[in-house]
C-alpha cells in the first residue's frame, strides 16, 4: 500500500473520529458546549483534513508549480467544480447536495470528453 493511501485513509478516520466525538460526550461540558473552542478545534481540524484530502485526491498531491506548468482543461473543470462546492455550501447550508451535483457534473465531463 503507497503512502499516499495510507496518508488518506489516516485522514479519513480522522475525521470520522473528531466529527462523532462530540455526539458521544454530548453531555461533557467540553464538548457539549458548541461555543467552545475545543469544539471549534475538531470542527475546523475536521475541515482541514476534509480540504487536503480533496486536494489530493483531485491534483495527485502536485504543487502549484506541478499545477501550473500541466495546466490543463481537466485542472480547470476541477477548480471550478471545487468553487461551486464551495459557494453553494455557503448559499444552501449543504455540502452533500452541492459535492453530489459537483460530481455528477465532473463524471459526465469525463465521460463526455472520452
Amino acid at each position: 500500500m503507497s503512502l499516499f493511501w495510507i496518508l488518506l485513509i489516516f485522514s479519513a478516520v480522522s475525521i470520522f473520529i473528531c466529527r462523532i466525538t462530540p455526539f458521544f460526550f454530548a453531555n461533557h461540558s467540553m464538548l457539549g458546549n458548541q461555543d467552545g473552542r475545543f469544539y471549534r478545534f475538531l470542527t475546523y481540524s475536521t475541515q482541514a483534513m476534509l480540504g487536503a484530502i480533496v486536494y489530493a485526491t483531485a491534483f495527485f498531491m502536485r504543487d502549484i508549480v506541478q499545477l501550473l506548468s500541466e495546466f490543463a482543461l481537466i485542472d480547470v473543470v476541477k477548480i471550478a467544480l471545487l468553487l461551486l462546492v464551495f459557494f453553494g455550501t455557503l448559499w444552501t447550508n449543504r455540502l452533500l447536495s452541492a459535492f453530489l451535483l459537483a460530481l455528477v457534473i465532473f463524471v459526465g465531463f469525463v465521460l463526455g470528453v472520452s
